[in-house]
Parts: C-alpha cells; sequence; structure tokens
C-alpha cells in the first residue's frame, strides 16, 4: 500500500508505503489514517520566497556554467528530495564536469542527462546543506552554448516525475563593480505607476547591442538594496537566495533601446494563472535590470509601482 496526493497543479507526491501480508482466509485490510506533513501556502511563503528552485549563474567570458538546485522546498512540504533523483538536459552542447571529485573532467554530450550533487565536491564546497551543484566548462566548437534551454526534472523514489522537466532560471555572472551609476528609466504610460492596459517602457545608457532585462517584483517597504551588495561575489548569484522579491521574467538578447513592454506582456507577468500575481506575496511595484552581454556592464531602473 502506497500514499500519494496530487495538488491542483499536477504534481504527485509519494509519502511513503507499507507492505501488508494477508493470512490464510484473510480478506480485510484495516488502514489508519495519518496526518501528511502538510503546509499551507501562506506559511510557505513566510517560510520560502517564492522563487525558482533550479538557477543558472553563467560566465559568457570563460564558458563556465553553474547550476544550483535549493532542494528546501520539498523539505518544506515533507517530502525530502533526494540528489540522485535531479537530472539537467542539456539538448545542445558538449560540457566537461569542473570539480574536486573524481568526476572532474567528465563530458556530457547532446541530450544526456547530467546528475547533480550536494557532496562538497563542487563548486560551492558545502556537503548536505541541501543545495545541489554543478559546475560544467562548454567545450567551444562542439555546438551552440545553451541559452534559455536548460532544464530539470526531479523523481519521486518510485522513478515518475515529481516536477517533469521544467526550465531553470538563468542569469549573467556579473558585478557590482560594473554597475553604471546612473539608472536606467522606466515609465508605465506616463508616469510610474502601471495600470492595466498601459505599455511600459524602458530606456537605458548600455551599448554593447545584446542585453537581457530582468524584471524584479519586490515590496516598496523592503526593496532591493543594490548598494549593499558585495563587490567580490557576482549580483544574481546574491539576489536570487533573498527573500525580498521575486524575478518573474526575462528576456534574452533583446537589442532595442528603448525597451517596450506591451500591456499584454505586463498583465501576464501579474497574472495569478502564471503564478505570479504580486498581491499574494505582498510585491506592489516591479524594477528593471538591464545587462549588457558584450562587457558585463548593468543599470537598474527606477521602480514602477502597481496600482492595485
Amino acid at each position: 500500500m502506497e500514499i500519494w496526493t496530487t495538488s491542483s497543479e499536477g504534481i504527485s507526491t509519494y509519502w511513503g508505503g507499507t507492505t501488508v501480508t494477508l493470512q490464510a482466509g484473510e480478506n480485510t485490510v484495516s488502514v489508519t489514517a495519518v496526518r501528511l506533513p502538510w503546509r499551507n501556502t501562506s506559511e510557505l511563503i513566510q517560510r520560502k520566497p517564492p522563487v525558482s528552485l533550479c538557477f543558472i549563474f553563467y560566465d559568457l567570458a570563460n564558458n563556465i556554467y553553474d547550476f544550483t538546485f535549493d532542494s528546501s522546498f520539498f523539505e518544506e512540504i515533507g517530502f525530502p528530495a533526494k540528489a540522485e533523483r535531479l537530472v539537467v538536459y542539456v539538448p545542445t552542447g558538449n560540457f566537461e564536469v569542473v570539480s574536486g571529485g573524481p568526476d572532474n573532467g567528465t563530458s556530457y554530450t547532446d541530450s544526456q542527462q547530467i546528475p547533480l550533487y550536494d557532496d562538497g565536491l563542487h563548486y560551492d564546497g558545502q556537503a548536505n546543506d541541501g543545495i545541489w551543484n554543478m559546475r560544467l566548462n562548454y567545450v567551444s566548437g562542439t555546438g551552440s552554448p545553451p541559452e534559455g534551454v536548460i532544464l530539470f526534472s526531479v523523481r519521486d523514489p518510485l522513478g515518475g516525475n515529481f516536477y517533469s522537466y521544467e526550465f531553470c532560471g538563468k542569469y549573467p555572472v556579473v558585478y557590482t563593480s560594473n554597475k553604471l551609476s546612473t539608472p536606467a528609466s522606466a515609465i508605465a504610460g506616463a508616469d510610474e505607476t502601471w495600470t492595466a492596459g498601459e505599455d511600459i517602457t524602458v530606456a537605458h545608457s548600455l551599448t554593447g547591442g545584446s542585453y537581457t532585462v530582468f524584471v524584479l517584483f519586490e515590496s516598496s517597504s523592503n526593496p532591493v538594496d543594490f548598494e549593499t551588495l558585495s563587490s567580490s561575489e557576482d549580483v544574481f548569484r546574491q539576489l536570487v537566495f533573498r527573500a525580498s522579491f521575486v524575478i518573474p521574467f526575462s528576456e534574452v538578447s533583446n537589442p532595442s533601446n528603448p525597451v517596450i513592454y506591451t500591456a499584454t506582456d505586463v498583465s501576464l507577468w501579474v497574472s495569478p494563472v502564471e503564478g505570479y500575481d504580486p498581491r499574494a506575496y505582498g510585491f506592489d511595484q516591479m524594477r528593471f535590470v538591464i545587462v549588457d552581454e558584450t562587457n558585463g556592464q548593468w543599470q537598474v531602473s527606477n521602480p514602477i509601482r502597481f496600482s492595485f
């Protein structure tokens, strides 16, 4: 006998099981009800920020990709995720593992599944902390670097999919020293408050020609303080593990300046259907971070408040 639950999103969770042996002549099995270690949504939000589970930090200059998976979400809902149940799927390009362990130099080719580990032998050096890591070096000349195509899957104890191939959040490695002193400019309609039906225009001073734009949701009472970020660590690696915001959207290689997001685009970011309704998390404004993929420079915009 096994106990399974299925969420409204279709995610099935295995909670355990047991073997019952019937004796000759028996045809009845008694089952005692158990209370599952369930957490309600509001409690989860207080314990864990509504950010992605899987992150990629990529250094374009050196073709190095750091994969990080935070298993604490599964611990919160009472499901002890196992490192060997997570794989990263790379549909293009060849990679070599960079580590202090026996897998150093291991090569993975197109479409192979790459396991992540929590063993202290990979780039963070911390074993058994619930964070699984893998550093991969892209081997030039064997394909195209994976821009937005890295997927992950988490397996349940019986081999089924707990999450079935979801996209990892992908962030470039940039540093506070490369932040331009002048901020980017964001306008919603004709002011700095977004109302349904308004486009948002973001103008910046970057000149490289290939940009990534990140949209941050945050609370005006607890905004992200970019001035206090460490200059010795890359910006996004510090940001994605902070609890005061969520990064719901990014658009890679948008060469336009200014960047114009239509009212339809913005509505999708704040749609409860997409899971990013800011009201559910106490967020009342958004800001834009524009990264120059050519030279690593970046700017952050003024906040745009929500009208609701």
